[in-house]
C-alpha cells in the first residue's frame, strides 16, 4: 500500500499502480487532511501494517502537532456526518434481516451467508484486510456503486447508469462512535466484523417504497435520502 500527500485539486483519490499496489492520494487542499493523514498513519502503525507513504517532514510535523491535542474517542468529529449509509442488494438484505447484522465479507463467508467467490473490492485490488470490515459511507450516490458494479460484473462509477437498487441502510454514527465501534483508517469509516442493526440502524429505505420504477445510483440515493430525512427530521 502506498500513501502520498499532494497539493492536487483532487482532494482524495484511491487507485492502483501497474504493480497492483493500492494507492491513496490525499491533497492538502482537503479541509481535514491533517486528521485523515494521522488516522492513516496511526491505524496502520497500531496494527503493524507495513505501508509506504510520501509526506514532507514539515507537513508531518504540523499534522502531528495539531492531531495530538485532540481526543475523539467516543465522539464524532465536527466535520463527520451523524448518519452513515450502507447500501446492499435486495437479495442480500433478505439475508441480513435474518440476523439483523451487517457482516464483513470474511465473517459472512465464514458463517455461510454468501456464496460469491470474490468481493467487489477485488476489482480495485483492495488489500485483503478490508474484508474484515463493514464499510460505511455518507449520504451520497457513491454508496450505490457496489450494488451497480455487482450487477454489471465489472467496476463502474457511472451515477447515471440504470440499475436495480436494493436497500439503503441508515446508521447512527454518533452512537457507533460513543460505543467505540467506529474505526477510522484515513480512507474509510468502518466497523470490525459486524454491525448490530437492532442497536445502530435508524431506518432503511427500499426502492419499492419510492414513486418511480427506473433508477440510477444518483436518482435512487437522492430520493431515498429525501424520504429518510422527511421521516426522521431530527437527523436531517
Amino acid at each position: 500500500m502506498y500513501y502520498e500527500l499532494t497539493n492536487n485539486d483532487i482532494l482524495f483519490l484511491t487507485n492502483y499502480d501497474d504493480d497492483g499496489r493500492y494507492c491513496i492520494y490525499l491533497s492538502k487542499k482537503h479541509p481535514n487532511w491533517i486528521y485523515l493523514l494521522m488516522d492513516f498513519i496511526n491505524y496502520h502503525k497500531n496494527n503493524n501494517f507495513i505501508v509506504e507513504y510520501k509526506v514532507k517532514n514539515e507537513d508531518l510535523e504540523l499534522a502531528e502537532k495539531e492531531y495530538k491535542d485532540f481526543c475523539y474517542d467516543g465522539a464524532l468529529r465536527e466535520y463527520e456526518s451523524k448518519i452513515l449509509v450502507h447500501s446492499t442488494s435486495l437479495q442480500n438484505w433478505n439475508t441480513i434481516t435474518q440476523s439483523m447484522k451487517l457482516k464483513s465479507w470474511n465473517k459472512a463467508v465464514m458463517e455461510g451467508n454468501i456464496d460469491e467467490i470474490h468481493p467487489i473490492g477485488d476489482l480495485l485490488n483492495d488489500p485483503i484486510s478490508f474484508r474484515d470490515f463493514v464499510m460505511l459511507g455518507e449520504m451520497t450516490w457513491q454508496n450505490e456503486i457496489v450494488v451497480l458494479s455487482k450487477q454489471l460484473g465489472k467496476l463502474t462509477y457511472d451515477k447515471d447508469q440504470a440499475y436495480t437498487p436494493g436497500v439503503r441502510i441508515y446508521i447512527d454514527a454518533k452512537k457507533l462512535a460513543q460505543d467505540g465501534l467506529l474505526l477510522r483508517d484515513g480512507i474509510h469509516l468502518m466497523v470490525k466484523d459486524y454491525l448490530d442493526l437492532g442497536k445502530y440502524m435508524i431506518d432503511f429505505v427500499e426502492a419499492s417504497k419510492l414513486p418511480i420504477t427506473v433508477f440510477t445510483p444518483f436518482t435512487f440515493s437522492e430520493m431515498a435520502d429525501d424520504f429518510f430525512k422527511r421521516k426522521h427530521p431530527d437527523f436531517a
